[in-house]
């Protein structure tokens, strides 16, 4: 019998020291906890009967332990600057795909406009001057109850041009809703080429 003592000296095999069959049943008898050390070893084995327990090997390896990865999923704001509804403006730049090396940053509202700083590369990468409004300006809603950013097209852009105003979005250009714009909790802003292929990154401000 081959039962595993706690108390036993690892031997030069990395195992530890097999109990004679005797020894064991007079721990079991005579200590509460080598009892319950006992019939935990008889579960554990899955024996049906005593001698089967009894010649059991308990000396094998233990399995491995699960080595099974979790994948965070992403976060949120970028699975919501994936839901762009092209609703106004007149422009369709649902293809526009984000460029990473043309960033904006900073964006703050006033009753009057926005105004946003460059963070990464300028409107150059699209092959426009800094001078040059050859590029969309596009303002968004979040609608909660379609989980989307409801907007599109406001005013041409350019680079140098980091203020843009509300005027064509109060004055309902192109479809805009300049009530359910002015009273959502959250809007954000991009910048989009004109081809509609390539656009920065959507950020998030609160509008005044």
């Amino acid at each position: 019998m081959k039962i595993l003592s706690p108390a036993a000296t690892p031997n030069g095999q990395g195992r530890r020291k097999p109990l004679e069959e005797g020894h064991a049943f007079n721990l079991a008898r005579n200590s509460p906890k080598a009892l319950l050390l006992f019939l935990s070893l008889f579960a554990a084995a899955g024996c049906e009967t005593l001698d089967e327990f009894l010649h059991s090997d308990f000396s094998a390896s233990a399995p491995a332990p699960s080595t099974t990865v979790t994948v965070a999923e992403a976060p949120a704001a970028a699975q919501e600057a994936l839901r762009l509804d092209w609703r106004f403006g007149g422009f369709k730049g649902g293809g526009a795909v984000e460029d990473g090396a043309t960033q904006i940053a900073s964006l703050k509202f006033s009753a009057s406009g926005l105004s946003y700083k460059w963070a990464k590369g300028s409107l150059k990468n699209w092959g426009l001057a800094d001078t040059a409004a050859g590029a969309i300006a596009a303002a968004f809603y979040w609608d909660s109850a379609s989980a989307s950013w409801i907007g599109g097209k406001f005013d041409w852009i350019s680079t140098s041009r980091t203020t843009r105003d509300w005027a064509n979005i109060r004055s309902r250009y192109n479809g805009w809703d300049p009530d359910a714009f002015f009273a959502a909790p959250r809007v954000a802003f991009c910048i989009v080429s004109a081809d509609g292929k390539k656009r920065t990154n959507l950020i998030e401000g609160t509008p005044k």
